[in-house]
């Protein structure tokens, strides 16, 4: 859009209080729609998924139809690194632990917290299915967008009305109103049933009745296709960035969000936005890079094109233009909703109102960002020399053999052939007419090359590969062809980790701002009722513990995803400290039963043995007492024990004089 923007008469009254706010936010479309930067970017990702889905295009040289094979180095390089990645952010539970400021030891109630955001990450949020799709579009893609919300589902459900319910009801409003009815009275207070089901005395057909039921409620993660997303070029500060995001509601689903959401105008929500619904199709500018590969456009339903934009902006009159008439210049975070086609505003929202923090819902996670630039960097862009080079090689050394193996020709015209000619071009099993064949009307050309010459240079290139992504035998699964010990092969593998290990690092800490929005949002809107089951009881969560300054860690690592690995760690720990009267027993047994696989430690560790560490840790002196009790026990049990054995001793002559 121009920076000349004039809106239309309808548009003109529509925007009266928020005429500058609408300008500067289709301005911004604008700029960021005609970055080069954005344009090479979504480029490079179709290349990366195409790369990663080996989608072979047409060639034409150096003949049409000739070798054009994508080696699958791009796909492997990432479903090798999905998983490390993964486990870097979820691969071990709690997902996220709490820690108090000033490294202060957790009590019951931060801890019940931690038990229970970590349950609501696992079976509310699903977080590890999450994790798996995030890494997996963000090794394909440089950068990710996401946006956290919590949401209540409802739907209304029909049954039938039962006699049993309704009884109960009779019998609880008789005690509430204190009366003293006889069998008889609460009898005839009761309706007709039928096999427990209540009927209508009248015409006897079974009576129903509708309930709300509440289909989900919690947190949940959207990942949002990387072409809906404006930003501008050189973003490091993600919260001071406006951020711009293309949304397709349908006016339904408008008209919905009117009476459930915040902030919407609704003089200007009538039926005319139904005119500028689309078709069912997507455009081309909408399809995600993985949609164009397989031409994915039909979407079913109409759609009414939005910009829904989280900007920063000084409150102005429609008439103040020129900043030098400000008076005050504080800004204010917004959430703007404007109709892509009229521009006009139909929401417009604080966004602290959405979120207490008054931080960006949308979210973005980056693979090896770069200083000064707003998008990472996917694996194929990281490779893409070697992906080329390799694949080019390849297809050439195929080139040769089939130009070598199938005949081809030069022939004159005194041949005959010419009728039958296809064309001059290049080609295996093709002939090219000439004027003159050395004195020979068809000549065969003979070749000294040997296509087995060029498959060497491919080994150079996985050499690079190998380098590149830190990939080798043993990081695929595959036996390594030298005999090496096994503290050689766990340093190898080791070496490898600390690459990954350095490379998640951005990665992890893009996840935690995820996560902690998603812990904001349940302070927020979670109901004021909520309990969670801790040790059998059902317990509150509180506003007055959520707020407490808390930090958040991530307990995965790149390195759980081998859990050979972590376990031999715990199994050497644990011979290491096995006399080492410093180290909490209790822990280290758990440590070494979960990197078995059992998450129930209780059904493992004693709980006697738990129960005296835990009382030796928290009360002082607890520990002479306890060593003074095991003494006292020893000598109890010695004492016992020579009694036997003295008793045994009188027994024996007497059986032998007998």
């Amino acid at each position: 859009m121009p920076k000349d923007l004039l809106f239309t008469p309808q548009a003109e009254e529509a925007n009266k209080g928020y005429k500058q706010l609408v300008k500067y936010c289709i301005d911004l479309v604008a700029d960021i729609e005609k970055s080069e930067y954005r344009s090479k970017t979504l480029a490079d990702i179709k290349k990366s998924n195409e790369a990663y889905d080996q989608v072979e295009h047409q060639a034409a040289d150096p003949w049409e139809g000739s070798s054009n094979v994508v080696l699958p180095l791009t796909t492997i390089s990432c479903d090798n690194l999905e998983p490390r990645l993964v486990a870097g952010l979820v691969g071990k539970q709690p997902y996220v632990k709490f820690e108090i400021e000033n490294e202060q030891e957790l009590d019951e109630p931060t801890e019940i917290l931690q038990t229970w955001f970590n349950q609501e990450l696992q079976d509310v949020i699903n977080i590890e299915s999450f994790s798996g799709s995030l890494v997996s579009q963000l090794v394909r893609d440089g950068t990710v967008y996401v946006i956290p919300e919590y949401s209540l589902e409802e739907e209304t459900l029909r049954d039938f009305v039962f006699f049993d319910d309704v009884a109960k009801e009779i019998q609880q409003q008789a005690a509430q109103a204190l009366l003293m009815l006889a069998d008889q009275e609460l009898k005839a207070m009761m309706p007709p049933q039928i096999g427990g089901v209540v009927v209508d005395p009248e015409t006897g057909e079974p009576k129903t009745k509708d309930t709300t039921a509440i289909l989900f409620e919690g947190g949940s993660v959207e990942i949002i296709p990387f072409n809906d997303i404006l930003v501008p070029d050189d973003v490091d500060n993600w919260e001071k960035s406006p951020v711009i995001r293309k949304i397709r509601p349908t006016y339904a689903e408008l008209m919905r969000d009117v009476e459930k959401k915040k902030g919407f105008i609704k003089k200007n929500i009538d039926p005319w936005l139904c005119d500028q619904e689309g078709g069912t199709s997507l455009s081309e500018e909408d399809l995600t890079p993985t949609q164009i590969i397989d031409n994915v456009k039909i979407h079913g339903k109409k759609t009414i094109p939005c910009y829904e934009c989280y900007v920063t902006h000084i409150d102005r009159d429609d008439e103040q233009e020129d900043e030098k008439e400000l008076k005050s210049f504080k800004e204010n975070r917004y959430l703007v909703q404007i109709s892509q086609d009229t521009k006009i505003i139909l929401r417009i929202v604080p966004l602290v109102d959405l979120n207490f923090k008054n931080e960006h819902l949308i979210k973005r996670i980056r693979l090896f960002p770069k200083k000064g630039k707003s998008y990472g960097t996917s694996i194929y862009c990281k490779m893409r020399a070697i992906q080329e080079g390799a694949s080019k090689t390849f297809n050439t050394s195929i080139n040769i053999a089939e130009i070598t193996m199938i005949p081809w020709f030069f022939f004159t015209e005194n041949t005959g052939i010419d009728k039958y000619r296809d064309g001059i071009k290049l080609g295996a099993g093709k002939g090219i007419k000439v004027d003159s064949c050395d004195n020979q009307s068809l000549y065969f050309p003979r070749f000294s090359v040997n296509p087995d010459q060029m498959l060497k240079w491919i080994d150079l290139w996985v050499s690079f590969w190998e380098r590149l992504i830190s990939i080798g035998d043993l990081q695929v699964g595959r036996q390594s062809t030298k005999e090496t010990t096994a503290t050689e092969t766990l340093a190898v593998i080791q070496e490898g980790n600390i690459k990954h290990n350095y490379q998640s690092l951005a990665i992890r800490a893009d996840f935690l701002s995820l996560i902690r929005t998603l812990y904001d949002l349940y302070y927020q809107h979670m109901p004021l009722t909520k309990t969670f089951l801790w040790n059998g009881k059902q317990v509150p969560i509180p506003r007055s513990i959520m707020r407490r300054k808390i930090n958040f860690r991530l307990t995965g690592s790149t390195d759980l995803s081998n859990k050979l690995i972590e376990r031999k760690e715990k199994e050497s720990f644990y011979q290491l400290t096995m006399n080492d009267p410093a180290i909490n027993p209790v822990k280290k047994a758990e440590e070494l039963v979960r990197a078995y696989g059992h998450t129930d430690t209780n059904e493992w560790v004693s709980p006697n043995i738990r129960m005296i560490v835990e009382m030796i840790m928290k009360i002082p002196g607890a520990e002479q007492l306890v060593m003074q009790a095991i003494g006292e026990a020893q000598k109890m049990a010695q004492q016992a024990d020579q009694a036997v054995q003295g008793q045994i001793g009188r027994e024996t002559p007497q059986r032998t004089t007998q």
